[in-house]
């Protein structure tokens, strides 16, 4: 292929060279592939200079204009020189054209690597709202919740995460966004939204390597909770079984995670009375002992 390339360098060039023609929009055709041709290959400083030197010629039409800005937004993107990058895609985003919602979207994620994250925001939203039917739209409207999320603005981003699972439901980033909406939920401490954001997915997208996720999340929600039946029925509704060992080892996380956190013996209690053999019975015997023992409940605690 780069071949190709390289042949086709030197017969534009030859054409260019020949002066076959004075026609203006034919030679400036001929200068928008040489860029091109460098653009593939990878040489993007002769890429970019080819690109700038076409948007000067005359005869360009305003598409070809508004590609040829983007693609060298793309050479200083490529060569992390971000600032720059964001004047050539703004440049090409303002002409709204076709292909300015490419331009949109790469001017916002520009803007964002140079930490301007209010002004990102603004540019999504403009992308959302102004091509609505555009292929970058998924991208946008991710992007954009994701930089509400490092803004901790989390209302907006629930919301953001929201349309996109309802415009883009079978895409990878909607199964994305419903696991970072449970996240949001339960980082603010809205236990009963996280765990419907949770179920949510897993009942969705029950085979998805996000509702794997979403199962870990949600099994650690209700052991910090102390709700190993509300989670095992929840399971057993989506078909996912427990093994009696897993079983017995989530119970007795629970009761601990319970005991450590408020003093809380019960959990404890029902945890040997269910499992008396349990492979956790020996610990769970000896916390209960040692709390009857500093409460001077002595014949209790010789019981256990």
């Amino acid at each position: 292929r780069k071949g190709a390339y390289n042949e086709a360098l030197k017969c534009y060039n030859q054409f260019i060279n020949s002066n076959i023609t004075t026609d203006a929009t034919i030679l400036s055709l001929a200068h928008y592939n040489i860029a091109y041709c460098h653009f593939e290959l990878g040489n993007y400083d002769k890429a970019r200079s080819s690109f700038d030197h076409f948007v000067k010629l005359k005869g360009n039409t305003k598409q070809l204009i508004i590609d040829a800005n983007s693609r060298i937004g793309d050479c200083y993107f490529h060569d992390e020189e971000y600032a720059t990058a964001e004047k050539y895609y703004a440049t090409a985003a303002n002409k709204n054209g076709t292909g300015s919602d490419y331009a949109l979207l790469q001017q916002a994620i520009a803007t964002g690597l140079n930490k301007n994250y209010t002004k990102k925001t603004k540019l999504l939203q403009k992308l959302i709202d102004q091509y609505p039917q555009s292929e970058y739209g998924e991208e946008g409207h991710s992007e954009l919740g994701n930089t509400y999320i490092s803004l901790n603005k989390h209302t907006e981003a629930i919301n953001t995460y929201k349309a996109l699972i309802e415009k883009y439901p079978m895409s990878s980033s909607a199964r994305i966004a419903m696991l970072q909406t449970g996240a949001i939920y339960y980082n603010l401490k809205d236990i009963d939204n996280a765990i419907a954001a949770y179920k949510n997915l897993i009942i969705q997208h029950p085979t998805s390597n996000e509702a794997k996720v979403a199962v870990e999340d949600l099994q650690s929600i209700y052991i910090e909770q102390n709700q190993i039946d509300d989670l095992l029925a929840f399971m057993q509704q989506q078909n996912i079984d427990y093994h009696t060992d897993e079983i017995d080892s989530l119970t007795y996380i629970a009761a601990e995670k319970k005991y450590m956190t408020q003093a809380d013996t019960k959990p404890f209690e029902k945890y040997v009375s269910s499992y008396p053999n349990g492979a956790y019975a020996d610990k769970a015997y000896y916390y209960l002992g040692n709390v009857a023992d500093t409460e001077q409940r002595y014949e209790t605690a010789l019981s256990h």
